[in-house]
C-alpha cells in the first residue's frame, strides 16, 4: 500500500494553532525579555498550553489578573473541542457520502485497496486512535487523524510524518517514566526542601510544606492544578503577586527555579538512567504506534480549503540512543536517536500546570 495520497476537504471553521516544542520556549523567552525591558508595550501575559502560545496585549492590568486563568482554561478546552468536532465532521462526511466524504472514500480506496462501509468516532482517553474504519468486506482498521489550521501543500503534507504539524504523539504523566520520578524528587529536594521556607515567607504562605510523598501524589503528578493545601496556596498567592506567571522567570516572575534543578539533573543523568529511559519510551512508543493501522493528515480551513493525505501504518522506530539538553529559560529536552535518522524525535520533561506548581509530564513528539 502507498503511504501518499491527497485530496481537498472542507471542514467547519476552527483555528487550531501549533508550535514546535523548542520554538515555543525560545519565543517565550524572547517575549519575556521584551516585556521586562519595554513595560509600555504592555504584554501582560504569555499563556502556554500544549499546542499554542498566545500573547495578550492589554491596557488593563486588573483585567489581565481577572481573566488570565479563564483564558488559559478556555484555550485548552477550545482546542480539544475543535479537534473533537473535526473528527466527528470527518466521520459524518464519510458516512453520509457527501461530496467531501466521497473524496475521502475514493482516495482511501486508491491508497489501501479497500472500500469503506462506515466510520465510527472512537477517540477516548483510553484509546490512542480517533476513528474505526469498517470495510465492506467486514474488516476493520484503526485510524488516527492529525490536523492543523495552517494550510500546507500536498507535497508538504506528504514529505513528513502525519503528526509533524500537530500536537504530540504522547502526552503522559511523568510518573509513567523513571525520569519523571527522578526529576520530581530532585525538584522537591532542591526547591522545596532547601528554599521552601524562603518561598513561604516571600508569599505569606501559611500551609506547611508537604512531605515528599504527599507532594508527589497531590501536586507533582496530579493531572490538574495542585491539590495539596500548600500547593493550592502557593499557586494562588504566587499568581496574585505575578498574574499569569509560574516559577520560570518569564514575564513578571522574579526567578526561574529551573536554574536550581535542571543543571544538576542533566549532570546526574547517567548511562543507567539513559538505558532505562530508552526501554520505557520504546514500550510506550510501540504501544501507541502499533495501535494505529493508518493515519489521516489534514491541513487548512474552510475559508481556503483543506488538503489531506492518507498514510499507511507506521512501524515504531527502534531507539538506539538519547541526548538530554537544557538551556536557561527552557525545559529539559530529550532527543531520541533511532536506527533511521529521519525517525529521530524529541520529548520534553516539564510541568504541565505551571512550573513549580503541578503536573510533571513527559511529552513525546
Amino acid at each position: 500500500m502507498n503511504n501518499l495520497n491527497e485530496g481537498i476537504l472542507k471542514l467547519s471553521p476552527y483555528t487550531l494553532q501549533t508550535s514546535k516544542l523548542k520554538l515555543f520556549d525560545e519565543i517565550s523567552v524572547i517575549l519575556s525579555s521584551i516585556y521586562t525591558t519595554f513595560k509600555k508595550v504592555n504584554i501582560n501575559s504569555i499563556i502556554e498550553n500544549d499546542t499554542q502560545v498566545i500573547v495578550h496585549n492589554t491596557n488593563s492590568n486588573s483585567n489581565t489578573e481577572n481573566n488570565i486563568e479563564s483564558i488559559r482554561k478556555n484555550n485548552r478546552e477550545n482546542n480539544r473541542k475543535r479537534e473533537d468536532e473535526r473528527v466527528a465532521f470527518l466521520c459524518k462526511s464519510i458516512n453520509d457520502r457527501t461530496v467531501l466524504g466521497e473524496q475521502l472514500r475514493t482516495k482511501y480506496n486508491e491508497n489501501f485497496g479497500k472500500q469503506i462501509s462506515s466510520v465510527l468516532k472512537v477517540n477516548t482517553n483510553q484509546q490512542h486512535y480517533d476513528m474505526l474504519i469498517i470495510h465492506e468486506d467486514g474488516s476493520k482498521i484503526r485510524c488516527e487523524e492529525k490536523g492543523t489550521a495552517k494550510k500546507h501543500t500536498i507535497e508538504s503534507l506528504q514529505s513528513d510524518h502525519p503528526w509533524q504539524n500537530s500536537v504530540q504523539r504522547f502526552n503522559g504523566p511523568g510518573n509513567k517514566f523513571d525520569i519523571g520520578a527522578k526529576y520530581a524528587n530532585l525538584w522537591y529536594k532542591t526547591v522545596l526542601a532547601e528554599h521552601g521556607e524562603e518561598i513561604r515567607k516571600m508569599y505569606d504562605i501559611h500551609k506547611p510544606i508537604p512531605s515528599l510523598d504527599e507532594w508527589l501524589k497531590y501536586d507533582a503528578f496530579a493531572c490538574s492544578d495542585p491539590t495539596s493545601d500548600f500547593g493550592k496556596e502557593l499557586k494562588t498567592k504566587y499568581r496574585d503577586r505575578h498574574p499569569g506567571c509560574s516559577m520560570n522567570g518569564r514575564g513578571e516572575s522574579p526567578k526561574d527555579y529551573r536554574i536550581l534543578v535542571n543543571p544538576k539533573f542533566i549532570e546526574s543523568f547517567n548511562n543507567s538512567d539513559k538505558a532505562l529511559l530508552i526501554n520505557q519510551t520504546q514500550i510506550i512508543l510501540d504501544e501507541i504506534m502499533l495501535e494505529k493501522d493508518c493515519w489521516l493528515k489534514t491541513s487548512g480551513t474552510i475559508e481556503d480549503g483543506i488538503t489531506f493525505s492518507w498514510f499507511d501504518k507506521i512501524k515504531p522506530p527502534k531507539i538506539i540512543a538519547l541526548e538530554l539538553s537544557w538551556n536557561p529559560g527552557a525545559d529539559i529536552y530529550i532527543e531520541f536517536k533511532t536506527e533511521n535518522k529521519k525517525n529521530d524525535f524529541k520529548s520534553i520533561l516539564r510541568f504541565g500546570k505551571g512550573t513549580g506548581f503541578s503536573n510533571i509530564r513527559f511529552d513525546m513528539r
